[in-house]
Formats: C-alpha cells, sequence, structure tokens
C-alpha cells in the first residue's frame, strides 16, 4: 500500500484537493476570469479516479 507508506504525500494530496474543489466553486462564481484556475481544475480531471475516491473519503 503506496498510502500507508506515504501518508505525507497523501496529506498534501488531500490538500491539494481541497484547493481544487475551492478554485472549481471560485471558477464557477467568476466565469474563468482566470485561465490558471482553468489549468489547474484541468490537471485535477487527469487524476486517476480512484485516487480521487481515495482522497474524497479518507
Amino acid at each position: 500500500m503506496v498510502w500507508l507508506t506515504a501518508p505525507v504525500v497523501r496529506h498534501q494530496q488531500q490538500q491539494l484537493l481541497l484547493e481544487q474543489l475551492l478554485l472549481q466553486h471560485q471558477q464557477q462564481r467568476q466565469h474563468q476570469q482566470q485561465p490558471q484556475q482553468h489549468q489547474q481544475q484541468h490537471q485535477l480531471l487527469q487524476l486517476p479516479l480512484p485516487l480521487q475516491l481515495q482522497l474524497g473519503f479518507q
């Protein structure tokens, strides 16, 4: 289990996911006025779905 051996990385990715979700909410209000937020959201979509589920439920 990679996550058991790298709790720090898991924590960092959890924080990153929370930031991404926050950016998504801001983006919906701002209607993509800032291109950087759109690029970061696209990076989130490139994550494998099981990883997103793990980060969401842990």
